[in-house]
């Protein structure tokens, strides 16, 4: 995957939910970049960006989401965690 340097030999060693996050990772950094350079193209072009805009952002999607109601320790998740790394955690 050329946007993390990878090899092809150690991208097929990668497992295919791996692969995908890491596909849809690069697709919200170039979406980010893209809208970085999009507002400095309006700044000197000038013209209406707001449809284009829209799409970058759709793309780009949400990173991260904090819901400050369920601000909850979750064990069980902590567990399976743990069993993950090994117990190591």
């Amino acid at each position: 995957m050329h946007h993390y340097a990878m090899s092809l030999p150690s991208l097929l060693d990668l497992p295919i939910y791996t692969f995908w996050e890491l596909s849809r990772n690069a697709e919200r950094q170039r979406a980010s970049e893209d809208m970085r350079m999009l507002g400095l193209l309006s700044q000197v072009i000038g013209g209406d960006t707001n449809s284009y805009a829209k799409e970058l952002e759709e793309k780009r999607g949400v990173i991260v989401r904090i819901d400050q109601d369920k601000s909850e320790f979750d064990k069980s998740g902590y567990q399976k965690l743990r069993m993950m790394m090994g117990g190591s955690v």
